[in-house]
């Protein structure tokens, strides 16, 4: 059986997963993925942590370089009371696993 542990970070709170306290690590593979958006594109980060009887055998990452989706306006509260303001768009994250 294969355990994998996803955490999704991105900018929208009301989307964000809490990741796990404590991953199985008698054998298991932990993945995140992060996004992170500098000047007109994202940085894609995928990293894979390999258990094995209680020990981290090794990480894995992988860093991609993808296009910006642009910028959207949100309505955000203040004292005096709502405004727009201009955001980057964030992707969405959809996730596949199969195993044995």
């Amino acid at each position: 059986m294969v355990f994998i542990l996803i955490t999704i970070q991105c900018n929208s709170e009301e989307e964000q997963e809490q990741p796990l306290s404590n991953v199985d690590k008698s054998g298991s593979v932990e993945t995140v993925i992060s996004s992170k958006n500098v000047k007109d594109a994202v940085i894609l980060t995928t990293k894979h942590s390999i258990w094995k009887d209680n020990k981290k055998v090794k990480d894995v990452i992988y860093n991609d370089t993808i296009p910006q989706l642009g910028d959207t306006m949100i309505e955000v509260e203040s004292n005096s009371g709502g405004t727009k303001i201009k955001q980057k768009k964030d992707y969405k994250h959809f996730i596949t696993v199969s195993g044995q």
